[in-house]
């Protein structure tokens, strides 16, 4: 036999999941970071070098003291004393988007002042340039070279090759002498192949940077 289903019952059940429903969706969570930027707008931002400061550039900054800029040095504690830029701040990356780091960086959007990462080599502060982008913050830049460039001699800028030694990475190995080495091990048929001809890249020159904040 066929049991009757009570319709009260079911209606008492669906009030109760609905019920449930409800109170997951006021008692959850907002994420904490929400992203600002779109990737289109993103590759934009990245294509346009706006946000890139050389070190010439910077060099110029620090010596006038501007206010409008402030150098911020996200190396580990140890590498900041050592050596570092006059005048940066220490912010390490693991404390880049603490709430109270989220604070100060919010006093200075307020007040106009444009925020320059910089780590130790030129790909150090990209990552988290992307980040603070992405969350909203239009006053920050990125110091081409980082520190290890800028400790060299940044002041000399009477002579700037089309393809900064900032914007060339020194390979991990040296891909033509394993080649060569690799050719010279082959059979007597093989001897002939040559190694490719490395490739420089050319990079366009970006304006100077202009005073009084990004």
């Amino acid at each position: 036999m066929f049991h009757k289903r009570n319709p009260k019952r079911l209606t008492i059940s669906l009030i109760i999941f609905l019920l449930l429903i409800l109170i997951g969706f006021i008692t959850m969570k907002k994420p904490e970071y929400v992203y600002k930027t779109s990737p289109g707008d993103m590759v934009e931002t990245i294509l346009s070098l706006e946000d890139e400061m050389t070190p010439e550039e910077a060099f110029e900054l620090i010596q006038v003291n501007d206010p409008k800029y402030v150098f911020i040095d996200i190396r580990n504690r140890y590498d900041f004393i050592k050596g570092h830029l006059e005048n940066a701040i220490n912010i390490p990356l693991t404390r880049l988007i603490e709430k109270s780091t989220l604070k100060t960086f919010d006093k200075y959007a307020n007040d106009s002042v444009c925020m320059v990462l910089y780590g130790n080599d030129q790909t150090g502060a990209n990552g988290p340039w992307m980040i603070l982008k992405q969350l909203g913050y239009s006053n920050v830049k990125v110091l081409l070279g980082g520190y290890d460039f800028y400790s060299k001699n940044p002041n000399d800028t009477e002579e700037i090759p089309d393809v900064p030694e900032y914007y060339v990475e020194d390979p991990k190995y040296d891909f033509a002498e394993i080649a060569a080495e690799t050719a010279s091990a082959a059979p007597a048929g093989d001897q002939g192949t040559k190694p490719p001809v490395p490739v420089t890249p050319v990079r366009k020159k970006k304006k100077q940077v202009i005073s009084g904040g990004c």
